[in-house]
């Protein structure tokens, strides 16, 4: 079960060397993506890529080798599937991998061993369909967009009961039922473009804070719940709106490293989507957070871009410089009146003027 890959013999000296090599199970996977549950749809494009490219090269969804068969059937497929997988692709592999390993009394061939633990590939279907990760909700998220589907009740992290249905022939999502357990709040990223109009057993508009998701900028919406109460989910109807002009608002353009400084973006007209994407061009220099919240990191300067979700192509930007606070004076403190007893000791300090000096690192001598 080793690799002849010449780089991961000489990297087998690590615990997780060996266990790279195509058709193996997604061993080193499962402490990132599932059971453990650290990458999702919802991280990082890097950490994902990194995270998907890894897969790919695993190649295991052959139910001949590890990664398919054997106990890498209830494990492969749900990785992929929290991944983000090609849904047409993973469905025809389990079902190939099912056709394959099935046997007439209802029980799978998997290599003498490993009976109940097939019952995880469970989870793979019920991740195609649902996810709620890092409190974002997504339907359908690695669902086959050429095969209709349906789910009843299907739980969803924070005590919620989901059920929702597919429709190949248009590729939208019809409907979302949600029933709160606990009264937990929702972020549901939207399966629609124009949004969702929420509705209680009453029949009642529920209050929606729209957003972004703060890594994959896909419109979500956040709302409250009761619990016991279910919520009628549709598709907004109405267009969220025509942008016509972004304008970002700053009041100071400078910043010492270590500052931040709260941007405001102006969305013309008022009735239009308000849904902004905020970016960097170099965030070694400073960042910008999707509340618009820009912090300084080194010296230099940077372009901040705030851009409409609705409109691509309709945005603003500003030139942030970035800049270090030097000192203007130093004090030494902790030597009293200057004078010492032979074999006594005294920790000496300094203090800078101004108190957020950048870097407050000094040379001593004597």
């Amino acid at each position: 079960y080793y690799s002849d890959n010449y780089d991961q013999i000489k990297a087998s000296n690590c615990p997780w060397g060996s266990y790279i090599y195509e058709g193996n199970q997604p061993v080193i996977l499962e402490g990132l993506v599932h059971p453990a549950e650290n990458i999702s749809l919802s991280s990082n494009s890097d950490e994902l890529k990194l995270a998907k490219d890894t897969f790919n090269y695993l190649n295991p969804l052959n139910p001949y080798y590890r990664g398919g068969g054997y106990n890498g059937f209830p494990k492969s497929f749900t990785i992929g599937a929290r991944l983000g997988l090609d849904g047409d692709y993973l469905l025809q592999r389990l079902d190939t991998t099912i056709q394959t390993i099935w046997r007439e009394n209802l029980t799978c061939n998997n290599g003498g061993a490993h009976g109940i633990e097939s019952f995880g590939t469970i989870e793979a279907v019920n991740s195609m369909l649902l996810q709620n990760e890092n409190e974002e909700m997504r339907l359908f998220p690695s669902w086959a967009k050429n095969t209709s589907a349906k789910f009843v009740d299907l739980r969803a992290k924070g005590a919620f009961l989901v059920s929702s249905e597919y429709n190949a022939a248009t590729q939208k999502v019809s409907y979302i039922n949600l029933t709160s357990q606990k009264g937990n709040d929702v972020n549901l990223v939207s399966p629609w473009e124009n949004g969702v109009v929420i509705r209680d057993s009453s029949g009642n508009t529920v209050d929606a804070e729209m957003q972004m998701t703060e890594n994959t900028g896909e419109l979500l919406f956040h709302f409250k719940t009761v619990a016991g109460e279910t919520y009628q989910i549709t598709e907004n109807s109405h267009s969220l709106g025509e942008v016509e002009k972004i304008h970002i608002e700053l009041e100071e353009k400078e910043l010492y490293v270590n500052g931040t400084i709260q941007a405001k973006v102006i969305v013309e007209p008022e009735t239009a989507g308000g849904l902004i994407k905020w970016s960097s061009s170099e965030p070694g220099i400073a960042t910008v957070n999707q509340k618009g919240v820009i912090t300084a990191v080194a010296e230099g300067s940077t372009v901040i871009t705030a851009e409409s979700l609705l409109i691509p192509g309709k945005k603003d930007s500003v030139t942030v410089l970035v800049k270090e606070k030097r000192p203007e004076s130093i004090y030494i403190t902790g030597i009293g009146d200057g004078t010492l007893q032979t074999q006594e000791e005294k920790k000496l300090a300094v203090t800078f003027t101004p108190e957020q000096v950048t870097n407050q690192e000094v040379i001593w001598e004597s």
